[in-house]
């Protein structure tokens, strides 16, 4: 199971101030779900942090060894079991929506505690079939980290990496089924997925912990951008939005300069 965590710092600066934006508010969509009977996440409890060990392996003379690719975690919950798994897949595929129901069902059987939470589209293409999931309302993506202690992901390499934008800063622990075009970052074979969820949910999973950065972006006079800091996986892509004029850049690591390029993109 994998585990992105935060790492270095990047920052860049730019002469041209990139748009970003953000839906913050709800919608009348939102507040008909409810006369609906629609389960939503604002009727789950806010999730309790899990206990997370580092384990030291061993050397041949039995020393430990301290290097960032040798370590391993262990994942204890504070409850019995953790309250909510998060659900994502990979969009158009019949062998995955068909996946997707077979794990809810059996987690709803097995582990009746558990809330099991769909995004918005998925939910809507399950809400006939799979009547115990929940909803995040649309525009509120801060009710992911509020709620989801697991994520289950059923697709390739980019439904696993799409995890990472639904999480503005740590993310859950991760168990990444094979079911896409590309595995190089899944493990797991989803024909095992009983026998590994059980170890999750029951507190005696191994975690792997991978990388991802924290990134800046400041302005030309050295002011930080209005949202601070945000976690990437791979990179960030600014754009100029309406400057006329060439763009430089400078893109520092934990304050370092790493490179400087000037663009018209």
């Amino acid at each position: 199971m994998l585990v992105p965590r935060l790492w270095p710092r990047v920052f860049c600066t730019t002469a041209a101030n990139a748009c970003l934006a953000r839906r913050l508010f709800t919608t009348t969509r939102d507040i008909r779900t409810a006369s609906r009977g629609i389960l939503s996440t604002l009727d789950i409890p806010t999730k309790a942090a899990p206990i997370i060990t580092r384990r030291m392996s061993q050397t041949a003379d039995d020393q430990s060894v301290d290097h960032e690719a040798d370590q391993q975690f262990s994942l204890k919950w504070r409850g019995a079991t953790p309250q909510t798994v998060l659900i994502i897949k990979k969009a158009n595929d019949t062998k995955v929506d068909s996946a997707l129901a077979r794990i809810s069902q059996w987690l709803h059987a097995e582990y009746p505690q558990i809330n099991i939470v769909l995004e918005p589209p998925v939910f809507n293409q399950f809400q006939s079939t799979l009547p115990f999931v929940h909803k995040i309302p649309y525009g509120m993506r801060s009710e992911y980290s509020r709620t989801v202690d697991f994520v289950v992901t059923l697709g390739g390499d980019g439904t696993f990496l799409h995890v990472s934008s639904l999480f503005e800063k740590q993310v859950p622990p991760i168990i990444p089924f094979s079911m896409g075009t590309l595995g190089f970052l899944l493990p797991f074979n989803v024909l095992d997925f009983q026998s590994q969820m059980r170890r999750v949910i029951e507190g005696s999973a191994t975690l792997l912990p991978r990388m991802r950065l924290m990134y800046s972006k400041f302005k030309s006079d050295g002011t930080l951008d209005e949202r601070g800091g945000v976690n990437i996986t791979n990179e960030a892509c600014i754009h100029r939005g309406t400057y006329p004029h060439l763009t430089t850049i400078s893109c520092y690591l934990n304050n370092h300069l790493l490179t400087t390029s000037v663009g018209d993109g």
